[in-house]
Formats: structure tokens, C-alpha cells, sequence
């Protein structure tokens, strides 16, 4: 009886020593199998983005991920577009984090030109995300800072869109007055668009938290965003009413967005 009890005792322990070896072997190279597959998908998703296919297709911008922690580096034109590849990337599924290595053009440069370009560029990409003034009889040829003077031409249809473009330009950060030299036509004007692409809910997540941060009057407000299927959800804290539909007009008018529900508090 105790023979049989030691040899049951001898098969146990060999049977358990397979197991682990099998184990300690072919699980981790599953794992590794699994994690490099979804890391190229994310990679994928990442590059197939409305932003990154849009507003980042002229950027030089490097992504890698390992095991869900994406590594962005390279550079790009200025703060808007390097806001814009962080926020989007966080926004999509199985990133666990980003590491943000990307560098502006001639940040340290400190140069007049400098600021201006940046400033230009911000300027260009904020009426970008507002889908009321990217329409068909909205044609915008020149866009010109000078010291924080932004001097804008071109056509629109009617005088709404006008003053609707002069209003969002001067809510950008950094602009201290506006030239609006754009022209009313009377017939609607040919302006094709550029942008290419399905919209995706990251990238309009990343396009809403940058509307709301370069625009002066949001700029401080702070929010939480989340798009699900188009339907974008802000919450946070607004100091007034007056704050908190603010908040609301900008988000509305944020291409890609279906529908908006603020469940922002007041202060």
C-alpha cells in the first residue's frame, strides 16, 4: 500500500512538473502573440483616425506600441496638432497609456515668425473642427497673423457665416484682434473639401477637448469628455449658466458630433 501511495506521489509530481513547464513555455509566447496583435491594432486604429489622417497627415509623427503603452514621437507644426495626437490616441481602445515624446518645429526658437506661424496654425485648425463654417459656399484663401493680428480673406454666402468665423477667431488663445476681409457673394461659392475619411468617435473626443482649450473663453473650464456613436458627453464644473451653454454651442458645432448632452455642474 505505501509502494502504491510513493508512486502516486512520483506520478503527481511528474504530471505537475509537465504542467509547469508547458505552462512557464508555450503561455507566454500566447501572451506575447496576443498583446503584439492588439498593439498592432491599435497602432492601425490609430493611423486610420479622422485626426491623424486629417489634421496630423502633414506631421511627422512616429506611434509605437507595446503592450498598450503607446510612444509617440517626431514632430509637428504646433501645440494644437501635438494636443491633438495625445488626445486621440488615449481615446482608443486597449491604450493604457501614452508616453509623449513629439517636439514642436522651432519651439525654442522664440522669433516673432515663430509665434505667428504657430499662431496661424491654431487658428486654421480650430475653424477646422466647426462643421457650420466648413460648408460648400464657405471658401477661406488666406489666413495672415502679424503680432497677434490675425487678417482672414475670402468668400461666404451670407453675413452669419461672416460673423460667425470673425467669432471663433477671436476666441482663439493668443489673438488680439482680427482683419475680417471676407467677401459676402451673393451665389454660393465652390470650396472642396479637403478632409478625407469616417469620422470616429477619438477623434472627435480629441477634437472637442481641443476646441474647448484653445478657445479663450473654455480655455480654463475644466471637463471630461466621452463619445460614444457620434453622442458627445461633457461633464465637469461651469461657474454659470452663461459658462455651461457655452460649453454646449462649441460642442454642437464640432464636426462629426450627432448629439450633445451636457451634465455640467454649476459652481
Amino acid at each position: 500500500m505505501k509502494r502504491i501511495y510513493r508512486l502516486l506521489i512520483t506520478m503527481t509530481s511528474i504530471f505537475l512538473l509537465v504542467i509547469s513547464i508547458y505552462l512557464n513555455n508555450c503561455l507566454p509566447s500566447y501572451a506575447s502573440k496576443y498583446v503584439s496583435k492588439k498593439d498592432a491594432q491599435i497602432e492601425t486604429a490609430t493611423k486610420n483616425s479622422f485626426v491623424f489622417q486629417n489634421y496630423l497627415r502633414d506631421e511627422i509623427v512616429n506611434i509605437n506600441s507595446k503592450d498598450g503603452v503607446v510612444t509617440l514621437s517626431g514632430t509637428v507644426s504646433g501645440e494644437i496638432q501635438k494636443y491633438l495626437a495625445k488626445q486621440t490616441v488615449e481615446e482608443i481602445g486597449g491604450v493604457r497609456r501614452v508616453e509623449d515624446y513629439l517636439k514642436i518645429k522651432n519651439e525654442n526658437t522664440g522669433t516673432t515668425a515663430n509665434h505667428n506661424f504657430m499662431l496661424r496654425e491654431n487658428v486654421k485648425n480650430v475653424l477646422l473642427f466647426h462643421h457650420n463654417i466648413n460648408t460648400d459656399d464657405i471658401k477661406i484663401t488666406d489666413v495672415i497673423i502679424n503680432d497677434g493680428i490675425v487678417t482672414i480673406n475670402g468668400s461666404v454666402s451670407n453675413h452669419a457665416q461672416k460673423e460667425l468665423i470673425g467669432e471663433y477667431i477671436k476666441d482663439v488663445e493668443g489673438v488680439k484682434n482680427i482683419n475680417n476681409n471676407i467677401v459676402v457673394l451673393k451665389k454660393d461659392v465652390s470650396n472642396v473639401d479637403s478632409l478625407r475619411g469616417k469620422i470616429d468617435d477619438a477623434s472627435i473626443t480629441a477634437q472637442v477637448k481641443a476646441a474647448l482649450l484653445f478657445h479663450r473663453s473654455t480655455s480654463a473650464i475644466e471637463t471630461k469628455v466621452k463619445t460614444i456613436g457620434g453622442i458627445v458627453t461633457v461633464s465637469g464644473k461651469a461657474k454659470n449658466i452663461a459658462e455651461r451653454d457655452l460649453v454646449t454651442k462649441l460642442v454642437k458645432d464640432i464636426k462629426g458630433v450627432t448629439s450633445t448632452k451636457n451634465h455640467m455642474t454649476i459652481e
